[in-house]
């Protein structure tokens, strides 16, 4: 009898044993793509799904000397991409040909936006808008969401078929045309006037740049120095020329996913991965605050006014009353007449004007609670 309870009793423990390993073996797959989907949905990239060369896209035409050309921006929420497109028609409106591209990398969020007005503002830049996935960080949760995936920007690294990118941010006026760019070859100068290069003094690198592998040494990079951060040598991340490179994106996913710092913003993660970088001059990009004194900057040029004609791009950062803010966070004053200050100069209040102008002509879709507008501030 013994004998037999213990014979009748093996099955019982095989189907128990087989149980608690299908158990076991549904537990780790769940687990595994639990994981898989949380890091979707927190927007890390997965440097695994990075191939070494990834192939053209259908929008990635060569312009007539064979090469790929594209400007390049980025929008997470409505508000930016009426940036972005503001950018693009502006890009357009200095000369830019239909052989070079403008993209503007989208979040996969945006996608149930998009309306008739939406798409023809598109349209009309000759802009192509490319879903990406948003990458968010969890070291700027504290901040607004904008800044949550501002890390979404550094996509703008990855390989879609372009040779050469000229990024922009989209919260900037552009005042001349940027195609010269395109023409940067390592280590020559920034001729950024056919007829009259800037004067060698312009010109900085960086003394000892790090050793980089063969991997990501043909990834060169150009922007201007971050003249208002200290200490230096520090660029700024407004305007960048490069060569997409897979292998420096994963330079900077690891480097996002190792650091433990807080506020670890896109323009502190370049340049804390990037080298060597080649300065272009201080002139690319100024702050629109500049304008609110004077003596404005002036660089190396001969007054203020000669550093004004010379600007390419006037990076929004202060509001009309000197804080810090962006031009859609805030109304016409009644009778479109700004409360000036006395040693700002003119075209301080020429840009809100020249923004809310395009802003209401390009972006009729946006809603009162897309953008946050509220009075301008007496000082």
């Amino acid at each position: 009898m013994k004998v037999q309870m213990h014979t009748s009793l093996e099955p019982k423990r095989t189907s128990c044993a087989r149980l608690t390993l299908q158990v076991v073996l549904f537990g780790v797959i769940t687990l595994t793509l639990f994981s898989a989907l949380f890091i979707s949905y927190i927007g890390l990239p997965r440097s695994a799904d990075l191939a070494s060369t990834t192939a053209a896209h259908a929008w990635a035409k060569a312009n007539p000397t064979g090469t790929r050309f594209a400007y390049m921006l980025y929008a997470t929420t409505k508000i930016s991409m009426c940036n972005a497109v503001i950018m693009a028609h502006n890009i357009r409106r200095l000369g830019t040909p239909p052989s070079i591209a403008i993209v503007i990398l989208a979040s996969v969020k945006l996608d149930s936006h998009p309306t008739s007005e939406w798409s023809a503002a598109l349209d009309a830049a000759n802009a192509v808008q490319v879903p990406v996935e948003p990458w968010i960080s969890s070291s700027l949760r504290g901040r607004s969401s904008v800044w949550w995936e501002s890390l979404t920007k550094l996509r703008i690294f990855e390989e879609r078929g372009y040779d050469k990118v000229v990024y922009l941010d989209a919260d900037m006026w552009l005042h001349r045309n940027l195609d010269h760019l395109f023409m940067l070859k390592r280590n020559n100068d920034v001729n950024d006037d056919p007829h009259e290069p800037p004067p060698r003094s312009h010109q900085a690198t960086l003394d000892q740049p790090k050793a980089t592998s063969t991997d990501v040494d043909s990834s060169m990079l150009w922007a201007p120095r971050a003249y208002y951060i200290s200490p230096q040598p520090f660029f700024a991340s407004t305007l960048m020329v490069f060569t997409p490179s897979n292998a420096r994106f994963r330079q900077l996913y690891d480097a996002v996913t190792q650091s433990t710092r807080q506020d670890y913003f896109d323009m502190d993660v370049l340049n804390d991965v990037w080298d060597p970088v080649t300065f272009l001059p201080s002139h690319y990009v100024v702050l629109n605050s500049e304008l609110l004194n004077s003596p404005s900057l002036v660089f190396e040029f001969a007054n203020a006014s000669d550093r004004i004609a010379h600007t390419y791009a006037h990076h929004f950062s202060a509001l009309p009353n000197g804080t810090y803010g962006k031009p859609w966070e805030v109304d016409r004053p009644v009778g479109h007449k700004w409360r000036t200050k006395r040693k700002a100069a003119p075209l301080f209040y020429q840009l809100f004007d020249m923004y809310l102008d395009a802003n209401d002509r390009l972006c009729p879709w946006l809603q009162p609670r897309d953008v946050g507008r509220h009075p301008p501030q007496d000082s």
